[in-house]
């Protein structure tokens, strides 16, 4: 009897354990659905949603620790889109202390910035189009079938 019983123990621990990994794996999933995306297609989202583009070019992703880095320009203004590879730890650790601070320091200046799964944008916040960029940025995801 007490053999079946811890059997039955096991197998339920067991069972939780599966559901709270497969859990935790989705929401891992789901935070970062769009990991997939580029950087050139957040360009055409923002260009989609009426948003022009001055220029866009590559910038030195080190200084925010991110994988790749653009530079856009928007109604005169320069803002920085970063996207990090979160299959390497640092980058991880580094957009995971982004999103949960909402700020990042670059050359001891603190900015503002807003992360969309694996992207992340700073200097919106002085653009005159920041509510349509904001608003542009928030809406890029994975399309659902």
């Amino acid at each position: 009897m007490l053999k079946k019983l811890r059997d039955v123990l096991f197998m339920a621990v067991c069972f939780a354990a599966v559901c709270g990994l497969t859990a935790s794996c989705q929401m891992f999933e789901d935070k970062y659905a769009n990991n997939y995306l580029t950087l050139y297609d957040l360009e055409r989202h923002f260009s989609a949603n009426g948003i022009k583009i001055e220029s866009a070019q590559p910038v030195i992703s080190r200084v925010c620790r991110a994988d790749r880095g653009m530079s856009l320009k928007i109604s005169g203004k320069e803002i920085g889109i970063y996207k990090y590879d979160i299959d390497k730890k640092v980058q991880l650790e580094k957009l995971d202390n982004i999103t949960k601070n909402g700020y990042i320091y670059i050359m001891a200046i603190k900015y503002p910035v807003m992360v969309n799964g694996t992207f992340m944008m700073l200097g919106y916040h002085k653009n005159p189009d920041k509510v349509k960029i904001v608003e542009a940025f928030k809406s890029f995801s994975p399309k659902k079938e």
